[in-house]
């Protein structure tokens, strides 16, 4: 057929299809063609379709479709997820195009996710009128719709009250005009969006006392004094251990206090690690502790050396009290 007697029938099927449109309203304002314009850059499905009935059946069935154009010399629906309202800049003459607003039981712009608005502007725009609320946007996170407070007073999105959070789990978000500012809490280094923990036990300047440990933990780190000494690991001080109520060496021992520790040598007559000390029998000694003429007594931690009977002296040496003449 030619394409003068295809235009022409379609103009036709336009003009009879805005009349039917504008006497059955039900369900909503309906809107007539306007034929020679179209909407540009918000096509997201298209159809061949002799005829915009078949376009307007299908637009009905998707809570998505806003609008369609139907292009006339090739017969197809391109099906539109906004109006012209919404977008006014977008809505520009094509002689070859037809453009109808949904007017049968159109989902509000912002209202479901599967057709989120990317300003709060945009949703006034297309729905003459809204109040503020939470709207589904597609603007705070890039291919993601999420759900957010708007105020349509001051279009202002609050997008730290998101559905989807746009910091850093470990970061704190502030909501100001027009956007949002994210800063990662203490203990974590980042943009805001994210945020890396810092090992404060590796930092240059130490965090704990020289005589404690440091244990990195997320967000924060622990500081314990080592062993033999106390505090709260960003200040400790050497334990006294000799001065302690409960003896930690033998009761036969000296003890000795050091920095962080302690020592324990077992006294005269004694011998052991000093926290075990055991009485040593100089008595049975291989090298005489005794004059050969005296007796050995051991005692705790010492002995007795006695003279024997005919001698005199301290014990450790004797002499004869009895002058013996050998024949």
């Amino acid at each position: 057929m030619d394409a003068r007697i295809v235009l022409r029938i379609s103009v036709l099927v336009l003009l009879l299809y805005s009349a039917v449109t504008q006497k059955c309203p039900a369900g909503g304002r309906s809107e007539s063609s306007i034929v020679g314009w179209m909407l540009r850059g918000h096509v997201y499905d298209t159809l061949f379709a002799e005829l915009p009935f078949t376009c307007a059946f299908k637009c009905r069935e998707d809570n998505r479709c806003q609008s369609f154009n139907w292009i006339i010399s090739v017969l197809m629906c391109e099906f539109n997820n906004r109006t012209k309202e919404a977008r006014p800049e977008d809505f520009i003459p094509n002689q070859d195009r037809s453009y109808y607003r949904r007017g049968l039981q159109r989902v509000p712009l912002g209202s479901i996710q599967e057709l989120p608005a990317e300003t709060c502007d945009e949703i006034k725009r297309s729905e003459g009128h809204a109040v503020s609320g939470k709207y589904w946007f597609s603007t705070i996170k890039s291919g993601t719709s999420v759900l957010a407070y708007c105020n349509m007073e001051t279009n202002d999105i609050d997008e730290c009250g998101a559905s989807s959070p746009v910091c850093d789990i470990n970061a704190n978000c502030s909501n100001t005009r027009g956007s949002y500012i994210c800063t990662c809490r203490a203990g974590y280094t980042g943009d805001g969006k994210t945020c890396q923990d810092i090992d404060e036990c590796s930092a240059s300047s130490p965090v704990c006392d020289i005589n404690a440990n440091c244990s990195n933990t997320r967000g924060s780190y622990i500081c314990t004094c080592r062993a033999g000494y106390t505090g709260d690991g960003k200040t400790c001080q050497d334990i006294d251990e000799c001065g302690a109520s409960t003896p930690v060496c033998d009761i036969n021992a000296n003890c000795s206090n050091t920095r962080g520790s302690y020592i324990c040598t077992c006294r005269a007559g004694y011998t052991g690690d000093g926290k075990t000390c055991q009485d040593i029998d100089e008595c049975s000694a291989s090298s005489l502790v005794c004059d050969i003429n005296a007796n050995c007594s051991n005692t705790r931690g010492s002995y007795i050396c006695t003279c024997r009977a005919g001698y005199t002296g301290d014990g450790k040496t004797c002499q004869g009290k009895i002058k013996v003449d050998f024949l």
